[in-house]
């Protein structure tokens, strides 16, 4: 195609410029370049657009470059300051009925009811408009443009606003957050060993299948649940247990670190143990290929074994991570424990959690923790001793 194009350019200038001057060949070729490489021109948001017409330009550029790249992408690129967010000019993605998708500005406004807010509703009373609002900072005059847009993984059609500068929101107490009747067989901090894992893990694979006992006409998709498996304190995390979901090798929520969502888990520990492709090879029911650290239960189906930073640790940090996070954050042994499932969207799905080891002694009195400080033979003596393993989790 592209050698058909160039043909034809060459082809057109020899036969337009052969009974030319050499002053009017130039115009014609500067004239021609333009021509050809306008269709190609790609859409470049404008800087700190502050009327109408440059908001309507910069939302619209924004539309293009999410088909482009893809959801979660974009949203990564969004979320920094450069040009898809500059100073209070940011990037929202809503649901038809006022829920937050995506913030770029403040995260904590995701998955949150948003209709209070007057602007807000009259962007989704107006979608594919623009309007003029005062916002909740006393700024008047401000401009809020939006596009309709679709998300095929979450389902559903979607207004991305840009311009629309929103006030925080107030937590919402844990009983009125969507799904928190529904009542997990292990609750996370029930999790003490790789079943208490297995089981936690099974247990948030099911009520995601079975939209946590809501019916689909109340929560149409999984976004509605993020608050619940992200609250401090619920059934799907304590401390340093709770739940993360990827699809591919993109972390789609994680509920212990919103900095990685939207990112992917290309990670490789100091073993260089890439964590992402592990996790790909136990969901395969392939040979892993890591170091092994001695974690794993004899029934190994669906766990993993990586190194990672545990909070509780001090001196465990990998100051790689802080340079690129291409780098596990730390050097504390890790269990995993995945599973996967395919959504009626045909989209594969992984579910997934791990704990951190630590020796006890009968009367449950904590003796060591994993780290390097403990050499993996003296971790073996206190189990043939009679310490029991149990868990901790993070991701």
């Amino acid at each position: 195609m592209m050698e058909q194009v160039a043909s034809y350019r060459s082809n057109y200038l020899k036969k337009t410029l052969g009974d030319y001057s050499f002053m009017k060949k130039l115009s014609l070729i500067i004239l021609s370049v333009l021509f050809f490489a306008a269709p190609y021109a790609e859409a470049q948001p404008p800087t700190d657009p502050k009327d109408m017409e440059s908001m309507r330009a910069f939302v619209e550029a924004a539309k293009s470059e999410f088909l482009k790249i893809g959801s979660e992408a974009f949203r990564e690129a969004a979320k920094v300051e450069g040009d898809w967010k500059q100073d209070t000019t940011y990037l929202i993605i809503l649901e038809r009925d006022d829920y937050v998708v995506f913030h770029a500005h403040d995260r904590d406004s995701e998955d949150r009811d948003l209709s209070s807010q007057s602007p807000v509703a009259e962007v989704l009373d107006r979608p594919g408009e623009c309007i003029e609002y005062d916002d909740h900072e006393g700024v008047s005059g401000r401009y809020a443009c939006s596009v309709e847009i679709e998300i095929p993984a979450i389902r559903g059609d979607f207004i991305m606003v840009a311009g629309l500068h929103t006030a925080p929101q107030p937590e919402v107490p844990l009983e009125e957050l969507v799904g928190s009747n529904y009542v997990p067989e292990v609750q996370a901090d029930e999790v003490k060993n790789a079943e208490t894992l297995k089981l936690f893990v099974d247990g948030a694979l099911e009520a995601i299948v079975n939209n946590f006992g809501v019916s689909r006409a109340e929560a149409p998709n999984i976004t509605r649940f993020r608050p619940l498996l992200r609250r401090e304190g619920g059934p799907w995390n304590q401390g340093d247990i709770y739940i993360y979901i990827m699809r591919g090798n993109q972390v789609v929520f994680n509920g212990n670190n919103r900095a990685l969502e939207d990112t992917t888990l290309n990670i490789t520990d100091r073993n260089g143990c890439n964590v992402g492709d592990e996790i790909h090879r136990v969901i395969a029911g392939e040979d892993r290929e890591c170091k092994s650290l001695g974690l794993l239960p004899q029934d190994s189906e669906g766990y993993l074994e990586y190194l990672w930073d545990n909070p509780d640790i001090e001196g465990d940090e990998d100051e790689k991570f802080l340079e690129s996070q291409e780098f596990s954050p730390g050097f504390t042994p890790k269990l995993g424990y995945v599973k996967s499932f395919t959504t009626p969207q045909g989209i594969p799905v992984i579910v997934g959690s791990g704990v951190y080891p630590v020796a006890e002694s009968d009367g449950g009195c904590t003796l060591a923790g994993p780290n390097e400080a403990l050499p993996a033979g003296l971790l073996v003596i206190f189990l043939l001793v009679g310490a029991a393993i149990s868990l901790k989790v993070f991701d």
